[in-house]
């Protein structure tokens, strides 16, 4: 099943256009009757280009240990996870 989610350029957020929950750019559930976080593909830059791997799916309630162990990615680090073990 797939569902669109739009980002909403004035709240500067997504929304879940069929259940209306909401998520920070970081693709962080905030708020609505979701359960987890928005799920994420494997993107790497070459260059000037972003690539984007459809082959593969993240969940982030499948996927923990590919997301630091915790359930938290490393791209989003800053605002979902806690600090690691000696970082200041």
């Amino acid at each position: 099943m797939s569902n669109a989610v739009k980002w909403r350029d004035g709240d500067k957020r997504f929304q879940c256009a069929k259940h209306e929950s909401k998520y920070t750019p970081d693709g962080v559930f905030t708020d609505g009757r979701a359960t987890r976080n928005m799920d994420r593909l494997a993107i790497r830059r070459e260059g000037m280009t972003v690539i984007v791997g459809l082959g593969r799916l993240f969940k982030s309630d499948q996927n923990r240990s590919r997301l630091g162990g915790s359930g938290c990615d490393p791209l989003i680090r800053r605002s979902v996870c806690p600090p690691r073990k000696g970082s200041g």
